[in-house]
């Protein structure tokens, strides 16, 4: 895909889409096997160290799934975070 260049288009602004162009051509060479353990790894790091809702994510399974356990709930949050990076 081209893109046409203004003179108001700076280094900056076709460095970021040279950038972007290069990040869509690595994506689209990686294959869905690799994808996925890429996702998990994410999902995992969003879990583990960013605790983005964690404990939100945590309370509404523990609401969902009365019967579960701590460590069950707990399995299962991971497994949103890696299901939401790998559909992402």
């Amino acid at each position: 895909m081209k893109r046409s260049w203004s003179e108001e288009d700076g280094f900056a602004d076709k460095a970021l889409y040279g950038f972007i162009m290069l990040l869509g051509v690595l994506v689209r060479s990686i294959s869905r096997s690799n994808s996925t353990i890429i996702a998990h790894r994410i999902g995992d790091f969003a879990y583990q160290v960013l605790k983005i809702r964690r404990p939100l994510v945590e309370k509404n399974l523990a609401l969902t799934f009365p019967e579960k356990n701590s460590s069950e709930i707990n399995a299962l949050a991971r497994k949103v975070y890696r299901n939401q990076a790998d559909s992402h």
